[in-house]
């Protein structure tokens, strides 16, 4: 993904808990969809957006934050089948997020929690829909380990998400057997369980845990947006060794699903 963004924020005393909210973003991201484990087309998908709003200070938990947004998606087909229909679209509409966060790292955190959920009612070119999601991580030790979780639901309690908004699973710690995109549609559940094994400290002088994990991963998606072997409840195991360098948490794993499709990593990032 590639993009650029820039935000404007003013507290609207001294002190005061509450402040206002301004940003533009610009993002070009690939868009794979997947017929089963073929893949039949390749989109890059423009999104150019901008928010106003106004926040509150929850704390030192976090934010909640209600805004107005305007968005614009243009998708594009790279190579394959021309599967989505227009050439782009313009929403608008509110936006509301609450972002709490009590992890004890910003990476590989040995405990805490960190919440998110999101709503944006969406207007404009073709149907209307409301998206919203939550995203829930637990992290907390037992002795050398570290146990991990996640739970994770995005849906559309109004209306249906188009496929370039929509929701989807796979890649690393994200239904890791799968590739990126490779289940999508209209909702998700999602939830893992890790635990992860601190073997010592980054080589070379690097700051950080060096970390053994396994990860047990189950996952449902609704309504399909192309006709898919995956369906019902789909399963993934991941193994790894992960660490946190000057360029971000890296991450070497293999996954593996109960149906067939297997994944290796190289992965630099959040996951």
């Amino acid at each position: 993904t590639n993009g650029i963004s820039r935000e404007w924020f003013q507290p609207l005393a001294v002190p005061s808990r509450w402040f206002g909210d301004a940003s533009v973003i610009y993002r070009r991201q690939r868009l794979d969809l997947f017929a089963s484990d073929d893949r039949i087309a390749e989109y890059g998908i423009e999104q150019a957006g901008l928010t106003l709003g106004l926040g509150l200070k929850v704390g030192d938990l976090g934010q909640l934050r209600l805004g107005v947004h305007g968005t614009r998606w243009k998708p594009s087909l790279v190579t394959g089948l021309p599967v989505l229909a227009g050439d782009h679209a313009h929403k608008r509409g509110l936006a509301a997020s609450l972002d709490l966060d009590r992890l004890s790292r910003r990476f590989f955190p040995t405990d805490g929690w960190a919440l998110r959920l999101a709503l944006a009612d969406n207007h404009g070119d073709g149907p209307d829909y409301l998206r919203a999601t939550l995203d829930l991580r637990n992290a907390w030790p037992l002795q050398r380990w570290v146990i991990g979780s996640r739970l994770a639901w995005t849906g559309s309690p109004r209306g249906q998400l188009p496929v370039y908004d929509g929701a989807s699973l796979g890649g690393f710690l994200n239904l890791s057997a799968y590739s990126p995109n490779q289940a999508a549609g209209d909702s998700l559940r999602y939830a893992h369980v890790r635990g992860e094994r601190v073997i010592g400290t980054m080589p070379a002088g690097l700051r950080g845990d060096l970390r053994l994990g396994a990860a047990l991963e189950v996952a449902r998606v609704g309504a399909p947006f192309v006709a898919t072997r995956h369906t019902g409840t789909l399963h993934s195991l991941a193994l790894y060794v992960g660490g946190d360098t000057p360029l971000g948490p890296v991450y070497l794993g293999l996954a593996h699903s109960l149906s067939g499709v297997v994944n290796a990593y190289l992965f630099i990032g959040v996951p």
